[in-house]
């Protein structure tokens, strides 16, 4: 068996990556509730503005009802 041919195209980032650099910004909107991150948001957040707001998001989407 043959491998399958390389391609040049470098893979793109992670999207969870790439929304948790664009959450660095206080005025970034929550994915969830649109209201900005603000000053007191973490890391662990994701883009979201709390907890909150993560586990309703997670919980739509895992009943197929997000948007």
């Amino acid at each position: 068996m043959t491998p399958p041919p390389a391609t040049l195209e470098a893979p793109a980032p992670p999207r969870e990556a790439a929304e948790r650099s664009a959450a660095l910004d206080p005025r970034t909107p929550c994915r969830h509730c649109g209201l900005p991150l603000g000053s007191a948001w973490k890391s662990e957040y994701g883009p979201f503005c709390c907890t909150g707001c993560r586990a309703v998001s997670e919980l739509l989407a895992s009943n197929g009802l997000e948007r």
